[in-house]
This record gives structure tokens, sequence and C-alpha cells, in this order.
């Protein structure tokens, strides 16, 4: 109840009910007021609060989302280097594959040699000199052997001696690459004796060239002949084709020094 000094002061009585109504109603607005007012603080408060909590959403929402194109990115990578290594272990299946198939045909291959080589010889033969062509001194020295064992079968008697026979005879239809006219020493006396044939001296040097001679050039005279640049063996192939005789006595000296041939 306002107090008496809170009214102004009134003449009548109806103005003094008046201003007291008046006091009222506006004491009833401020205290609306003041609920209206702490109603909106609380719902500001609240807002703040929702305010905040959208904040701290869009915050994990952001990080969750950064989390997952980690996790995407991740699994892209991963995804990839599966794939690359099915590709590899595919590609290594099939190496793997190619290999047995090869170790398989290698060993088909060594038992195959084996049941061929059967009752095969190996001789071991040492020699210091050195060759003038591959296999030079391992052709000569089979070439000796056939020849011996084809005289030594022909001079045998069969009946007498039949283990004789029979084991040289074996040996020579097995190893007919040993005779002496299969030999490059036997080719290359054919080589020669073309070369010294030829209608003139260029020709004739570059046939010569042909079969392993060096030529060498002299300032006087005609041009020389080394078989391998040997300086032991040494010829000049100054004979013309008309120089029959001469030509065969050439011929004759550079085969019968320079090559192995088994007579």
């Amino acid at each position: 109840m306002p107090l008496r000094d809170e009214f102004p002061e009134t003449d009548t009585l109806s103005q003094g009910l008046a201003s007291i109504a008046k006091a009222g109603r506006g004491l009833y607005t401020k205290s609306l007021a003041m609920q209206m007012k702490g109603t909106a603080d609380a719902l500001g408060q609240k807002i703040q609060k929702n305010q905040q909590t959208i904040s701290a959403l869009r915050k994990e929402k952001n990080e969750a989302k950064e989390w997952s194109d980690m996790v995407e990115k991740d699994n892209q990578e991963l995804g990839s280097r599966l794939k690359r290594q099915e590709e590899e272990n595919k590609q290594l299946k099939e190496e793997n594959g190619g290999l047995r198939s090869k170790c398989g045909s290698y060993e088909a291959h060594f038992d195959k040699f084996q049941k061929e080589a059967a009752g095969d010889i190996t001789l071991r033969i040492s020699c210091s000199l050195g060759e003038k062509f591959p296999s030079e001194l391992e052709e000569y020295f089979k070439a000796l052997l056939w020849k011996a064992a084809c005289g030594a079968k022909n001079n045998l008697h069969k009946d007498t001696n039949l283990r004789k026979f029979q084991v040289l005879e074996d040996f020579m239809q097995r190893n007919e690459s040993f005779a002496p006219q299969n030999s490059m020493a036997e080719k290359l006396a054919d080589g020669i004796k073309a070369a010294l044939k030829q209608d003139n001296n260029d020709k004739r040097l570059k046939a010569l060239e042909n079969c392993g001679f060096d030529i060498v050039p002299e300032q006087h005279g005609h041009p020389k002949i080394r078989f391998h640049g040997d300086h032991a063996l040494q010829f000049s192939p100054a004979a013309t084709p008309s120089d029959k005789r001469g030509g065969k006595n050439l011929e004759r000296e550079i085969i019968n020094k320079c090559l192995l041939l088994v007579d």
C-alpha cells in the first residue's frame, strides 16, 4: 500500500481515489515489466547458452569432418596400396609360374642329357700353347683320337678282337664330329687355297685376311702376311696364279706351318 507521501496532494476524495488507482496501475505495470525483464534475461542467458552449445557443436562437427576427410584420404591411400600390392602379387605369381616351368624344362633336359651321356668319358688334356682361334687345340686332339681309333679298328680282326672292335666302332659312330674333315682347320685350309687362286694381289690379300692373316705393308717389295700376327708365321704371297708351281709351294708352306691338320 503506497504511503501518503508517495501520492500528490488532492483537494477532493475523487481526485485522491483517482490518484491511488493511477499509482496502482503504475505499480502493476512496473511489476509486470520487472517480470518480463527477468524472463527476457533468463531467455537471453538461455539463448547465450544455446549459442555456446551451437558453437561447440559446430566445432565438433568441423573436427569430425576433418577426421572424416583424413579417414577417407587414408582409406583411398590404403585402397591404392592394396591394389598395387595385388598387382605385384599377380606379377610375382606369373613370374613364379614361369620360373617353375623353366626349372621343369631344365630338369627334363638335364635328365635327358644324363641318359644320353651315359658312358661318356671326359679327358683332361694339358697344353700351355695359346690358340690361334677358338677350339683349335681341342679340335686337333679330337681329330687325332678319331683317326687313331679309325686306324686301330681297320687293323683289327672282328672275331678275335670283338670287344676292341665294338668299342672303337661305337666311338666312331657317336663322335663323327671329331673327324678331321669337320674341323675348322680343314675349312681354313680350303679358304687359303681359294685365296691364293685369286686373279689379282688385292683380292688375294683380302681373302687371306678373312682367313686370319694380318697384312704387313712393306716400303719396298710385296706386302707380308702373318697368321694372327705371329712373326714366326710370316709369308710373302708374291706368287701369281699363273705361277702354278710357286703358288702350290706357297700354299703347302702356309698350310703346313699354320694349321693343325691331321694327315
